[in-house]
């Protein structure tokens, strides 16, 4: 036929065509898919039939050749597409996209052999204790040419025969070890296992030592902290006014305290050989305060009392809490009350009287026109009228205390600073001046303000007795003794100053740490007064009427609130809030606070920072709450009507 003639005059030219640097020359059989149009009439099948019914041209493969019909009259040719892994050749040019084909056309489809090298990787830990290997071994991937149905679009499929090389380069690795410095610790049981058996690997091939552990110095604390001498609260809001917490009470020669000295771990070694020092132990200090003396670490109580102890940073300081009991009222005839320490009055704060204590304050009878300002928390077991009360809080005149104090810091740093830069000086040098001859220049000429500003701050502990538990004495004492005009036959002069300097910095962070006391108020009821605490507000009685509440905690009222506000961080549960008649009353809900009110009026204004929300008809078992962002979610609450 002439077909089978055509054929083998193709394969003929195939065979004679030695010169052409194509896959025809160096192709076997075996990779060569070629149309055969006497076997394609033993292959036709239901598919092929019906696209010749259809008369457009079609190709398919069968047992991996490539067979294809030519359309009839002027219908379509068939179209092939390469695909990876198959090399696909129509009359010598190698395909890279779809091209239409006919009977005439010499295919090629030439499987691929990808050959894929072994990948090997060291990482080194950031604290150069360990490294890790990575291997991924190489491998052969062999390609095939899978068979498909008759179409008139036939892009080629191969199947891909994937056979790892079981072959790890041993010289590769230990090269890579040395480009990465890893000289220590070196797991070579390891990396001839995988020499021995090659597979795919992630895993610490070296691993220096870690410093041994050592010990932070602390202080073992034999007292109960934060104990408090006030009434009992339930988990109702009900309040025992009978039954009072204990409170810790040490007699004099009792351990306070002791510090546990802490010590230096052993070195380590890293994988490139470096000795790794352990850390330093972090280091704290013991401080006495008032009735504390401390000896070889060890805090002993000089007299009975109730133990304290405030910790600043790493440091503490230890000391006992006197107890002033006041018999009776506080009035003219018993003057203003201040105390370092707690102080408990049996009976009632009259009009025009302040109470200020370092401690707790316990009344137990009722305030009225008075202000009350505790370090710590404060209880009163009646009513409060027209008062102001401040607990944890401190007062603007030892802010600016400390601001000075802060002040001078910075100076007296700055002076010596200025003072050991001249000293370096060669003509200083050799006329052996003393070094507290050149501060006291530099003060008089350079920083001739500080007299005035000691003398703010001596004025301050003198006059106002600074009633805390810090020993501001003390620090006054050394303001004196070496300031405003330094010993210039001191040689230690800067030394001192230096330690100065220090105890200046710990009486700010005390002031500054006055502010976080956790530090509560309890009372009856409260009328037209100002209730302010560091941490709960808690009104057990009848209620509050015309105040202002603010508390970074909680605040619980069991009674009625009614008129003024209330600001709070905490959970607000409050029974009954504004009245019948629309009393303004508002609810100043910060970050992350809860609020919950059994029965709520109208005119209740609720607001945060972004938002502000009123009740405008009376509810029962409202809800809201602050979400992130400080918006405000209203959860609940059930319109009733008034009768």
């Amino acid at each position: 036929m002439i077909i089978d003639k055509k054929i083998l005059e193709l394969i003929t030219e195939l065979s004679d065509n030695k010169e052409n640097n194509t896959p025809y020359n160096n192709q076997t059989e075996n990779f060569r898919s070629q149309i055969s149009l006497k076997e394609k009439n033993n292959f036709m099948s239901p598919c092929e039939q019906d696209t010749e019914i259809l008369g457009d041209g079609y190709a398919y493969i069968k047992s991996g050749k490539i067979y294809v019909t030519n359309p009839k009259g002027n219908n379509s040719y068939a179209v092939i597409a390469p695909c990876e892994g198959i090399s696909l050749w129509v009359n010598g040019e190698l395909l890279t996209d779809s091209k239409p084909v006919k009977e005439s056309d010499t295919i090629l489809a030439v499987p691929d052999k990808k050959v894929i090298p072994p990948q090997y990787a060291v990482e080194v830990s950031a604290d150069k204790l360990s490294a890790k290997l990575i291997i991924k071994l190489g491998e052969t991937i062999t390609y095939s040419l899978i068979d498909q149905e008759p179409q008139r679009y036939l892009r080629l499929k191969a199947a891909a025969d994937k056979k790892l090389e079981p072959l790890i380069d041993k010289d590769q690795i230990w090269k890579l070890i040395m480009e990465n410095n890893i000289i220590y610790g070196i797991k070579t049981d390891v990396l001839d296992d995988l020499i021995t058996n090659p597979k795919n690997f992630e895993g610490i091939i070296a691993e220096g030592i870690p410093p041994g552990p050592g010990r932070d110095e602390y202080v073992n604390i034999n007292f109960t902290l934060n104990s408090e001498n006030k009434p009992i609260c339930g988990p109702d809001g009900n309040v025992d006014y009978k039954n009072l917490s204990n409170t810790s009470y040490v007699e004099q020669g009792y351990i306070m305290a002791t510090k546990t000295e802490g010590f230096i771990g052993t070195p380590g070694k890293s994988i490139t050989g470096e000795i790794i020092s352990p850390p330093i132990p972090k280091a704290v200090t013991l401080k006495a305060g008032k009735g504390v003396d401390i000896t070889d670490n060890i805090v002993i109580a000089q007299k009975p009392g109730k133990p304290s102890v405030d910790q600043i940073g790493s440091t503490y300081i230890f000391y006992i809490q006197d107890k002033l009991i006041h018999q009776g009222n506080v009035d003219l005839s018993s003057g203003n009350l201040r105390f370092k320490g707690s102080i408990e009055i049996t009976g009632s704060v009259q009009e025009g009287m302040s109470v200020f204590a370092a401690d707790d304050i316990f009344i137990h009878g009722l305030v009225s026109e008075a202000n009350i300002t505790s370090i710590k928390s404060i209880t009163v077991l009646k009513n409060v009228v027209r008062s102001n009360l401040l607990a944890g809080g401190i007062s603007l005149n030892i802010k600016k205390f400390a601001k000075n104090l802060q002040k001078l810091k910075e100076i007296l740093t700055e002076a010596i600073l200025f003072t050991k830069k001249l000293l370096l000086n060669n003509e200083i040098k050799e006329s052996g001046v003393k070094p507290g001859y050149v501060l006291l220049l530099i003060i008089e000429k350079k920083f001739n303000f500080i007299p005035r500003l000691i003398n703010k701050i001596l004025e301050y502990i003198e006059v106002n007795r600074l009633y805390s538990t810090y020993d501001f004495e003390s620090l006054s004492f050394k303001l004196k003794k070496y300031l405003p005009a330094p010993d210039t036959s001191n040689k230690n002069v800067l030394n001192d100053i230096e330690g100065l300097i220090k105890d200046i910095d710990l009486a700010v962070d005390y002031i500054n740490h006055l502010e976080q006391n956790d530090a509560d108020i309890i009372i009856e009821g409260a009328l037209n007064s100002s209730i302010e605490a560091n941490r709960n507000v808690i009104i057990s009685g009848n209620g509050c009427f015309n105040s202002h509440v603010k508390a970074r905690g909680d605040v619980k009222i069991s009674g009625v609130f009614r008129g003024g506000s209330i600001y709070s961080n905490g959970n607000i549960v409050l029974n009954e809030v504004g009245s019948q008649y629309g009393v303004k009353t508002s609810i100043i809900m910060g970050n992350k606070a809860t609020l919950s009110i059994r029965k709520a009026y109208e005119n209740i204004i609720i607001k945060t920072e972004t938002k502000t929300h009123v009740i405008t008809v009376p509810q029962k078992y409202f809800s809201a709450k602050v979400d992130t962002g400080g918006q405000l979610n209203i959860i609940s609450g059930i319109p009733v009507e008034e009768s």
